[in-house]
């Protein structure tokens, strides 16, 4: 079933990743180390980077608090994402990336995240939907920060399934299982979240397919996608089950080969592709982000030159093809026009205010600064706040 736009992707918890490099790792022993850059992280913001380095626009939707929160803009706008910033009130969390120069091996140190309130979720949401998005195809990825409700990913969902739009997510824990009751597009899972939703181990391919159909026939869901690491990854419908085999190759880093694999499945949906080719594309293009080193370091040439030396010739021709094969070119403001300051009470806005009980603020939102952000355009961004005169 194809996708429909505009598309946003929505990451509550991103990070300012900084990649620092050593000699070596030794516990007990102080260690010199060289920062060689900052980098944007998170699951929505990796996903939307990847979908741009294969051709595709889409809006990155994200919190941004603090001197962290500042380096997060400034390196979004240094590798030209197009991203809409809601400001909050502590500082963005920050993940040290560290580089063992003599063995090459690579270590990750996340924090949890700052706290955020309810009036910055709600302006989360209406982020989402002042943009268009909630019409056409929201991408959520990544960890629920703290003071976030668990229910945050099911209110989501319910405004774009009331809108009319695709919800896709790629989450874990409570946050997974409380948006499963809503009606939703797609979810990713690993095979250990898998086992998780379902209550019982799955320990197989067979597994893992008779479990996805079993969900998939009791729950408002129409596909399931579920990686098996090395293995590869199995994507479900109600009416049929593709398995893709990952290619055999030497891991540089495996940390956002998970979102490549979803912001080329998202394509693969966009462009109307058959279930077995939109898997081989995830999964070819999942596994070169492991072998380039994360989501950060891929580049549609290195997913060419993988998906070639694979010997799928047609998805290659697809990579290459650009616009040619379908990637459509996204107008992320309602209708396509230009919105200066959108209307206090316009219809999208009251969606976002009839929350559950979690999202308990009875300021409206507004916006300052323009909403339209074009492909051709320049790179603008665009902070929410909560209204201290409504």
């Amino acid at each position: 079933m194809k996708l429909q736009q505009p598309t946003a992707t929505l990451t509550l918890n991103p990070s300012a990743d900084v990649s620092v490099e050593v000699d070596y790792w030794r516990p007990n022993d102080k260690m010199r180390a060289s920062v060689s850059r900052w980098d944007p992280g998170g699951g929505g913001i990796n996903v939307a980077r990847v979908m741009r380095n294969l051709g595709f626009d889409s809006l990155a939707i994200h919190t941004a608090g603090g001197p962290e929160g500042s380096r997060l803009n400034h390196a979004l706008d240094r590798i030209g994402l197009h991203h809409r910033s809601i400001e909050i009130r502590e500082p963005t969390r920050i993940s040290i990336l560290i580089a063992e120069r003599q063995t090459d091996a690579r270590f990750t140190l996340t924090l949890p995240g700052p706290t955020i309130s309810p009036a910055e979720c709600a302006a989360c949401l209406a982020a989402v939907s002042a943009c268009g998005a909630s019409r056409g195809t929201v991408i959520a990825s990544g960890s629920l920060p703290p003071g976030a409700p668990h229910e945050f990913y099911a209110e989501a969902a319910k405004m774009v399934a009331e809108d009319g739009g695709r919800f896709i997510l790629d989450a874990s824990g409570q946050a997974l299982l409380s948006a499963l009751k809503r009606s939703i597009f797609l979810v990713k899972v690993n095979q250990g979240e898998l086992a998780e939703i379902a209550g019982r181990p799955v320990e197989d391919r067979a597994a893992v397919i008779a479990c996805g159909r079993d969900l998939l026939s009791r729950l408002p869901l129409e596909y399931l996608a579920v990686t098996l690491g090395g293995e590869g990854a199995v994507l479900i419908s109600r009416t049929e089950a593709a398995f893709s085999a990952a290619p055999q190759i030497k891991v540089r880093s495996p940390i956002g080969a998970g979102d490549s694999f979803l912001a080329a499945l998202v394509i693969g949906f966009f462009n109307d592709q058959p279930l077995q080719r939109a898997l081989d594309f995830a999964v070819g293009v999942g596994t070169a982000a492991a072998a380039a080193g994360g989501a950060r370091s891929f580049s549609q040439n290195m997913a060419s030159d993988l998906l070639q030396s694979l010997g799928r010739d047609a998805l290659d021709a697809d990579l290459q093809a650009g616009k040619r094969s379908g990637l459509p070119t996204v107008r992320l403001a309602c209708r396509g026009e230009r919105i200066s300051k959108p209307p206090r009470h316009a219809q999208e806005w009251r969606a976002v205010m009839k929350l559950t009980a979690c999202f308990k603020s009875k300021r409206m939102m507004r916006a300052s600064g323009p909403l339209f952000v074009g492909r051709a355009g320049p790179i603008q961004r665009q902070r929410l706040r909560p209204d201290p005169h409504a």
